[in-house]
């Protein structure tokens, strides 16, 4: 479901009388998910540092 959905079922379900926790309730993502994105996250981690290390001591920063 991309992000653009999501706004758009918010803002119908807003207007259409839901309360505010009801809309949020409905957009949270499912455990495995929100798992799935914090792991990717840590593993990428080590691979974006690299080049930010590395400009530092280019620059004479390290």
């Amino acid at each position: 479901m991309s992000i653009w959905t999501r706004i758009a079922e918010a803002v119908s379900s807003l207007t259409s009388g839901e309360g505010l926790s009801a809309v949020f309730e409905k957009l949270r993502t499912p455990p495995e998910r929100s798992a799935a994105f914090a792991i990717a996250v840590i593993a990428l981690r080590p691979r974006a540092g690299v080049p930010v290390r590395h400009a530092a001591l280019v620059a004479g920063l390290g």
